[in-house]
């Protein structure tokens, strides 16, 4: 309701507003009450308010686990959450076969090394997705989101 003004999943999907991503299976692991999850937090959002005190930090309380046969379509974060700027992943792991994380729009596959933190806009050029994960072990990333401060307050829709 807050993002959209109303509450139509159905037709917030056909619409492309609204994302759902089926076969997750056990997709999300919680750290938000994890030790790490504060320092980590107010760190990056201090950079962020410093950069552009318009923004803000959100997320970085998830761990996104792929399991093996899982992927994730290509999609735009703006268009699914027009507050998003930016969006961030932290790479956990890269002992998972297969699972690139790809930018059709600019013809780009990649798999960093545990400790990268890949930042890129959420607009339409930077459509992203992952590639089905292959069998062996999970993928483990880290994501969040850059948004504008009271975006949904500023915007009425």
């Amino acid at each position: 309701m807050e993002k959209f003004g109303r509450d139509d999943v159905d037709n917030l999907v056909a619409e492309g507003k609204f994302e759902i991503t089926q076969n997750w299976k056990d997709k999300n692991f919680n750290i938000l009450h994890h030790e790490i999850y504060r320092p980590l937090y107010d760190g990056l959002n201090s950079m962020v308010v410093k950069a552009d005190p318009e923004l803000i930090l959100s997320g970085f309380a998830t761990i996104q686990r792929m399991q093996p046969g899982v992927e994730l379509k290509a999609h735009t974060d703006q268009r699914t959450d027009p507050s998003i700027k930016y969006a961030t992943i932290v790479y956990i792991n890269d002992d998972y076969a297969d699972g690139e994380l790809f930018f059709p729009n600019l013809d780009i596959q990649l798999k960093p090394k545990p400790g990268t933190m890949l930042f890129f806009p959420g607009n339409e050029e930077y459509e992203h997705g992952v590639k089905h994960v292959g069998d062996g072990p999970i993928r483990y990333v880290l994501v969040g989101f850059i948004k504008e401060k009271d975006h949904y307050k500023k915007n009425k829709y």
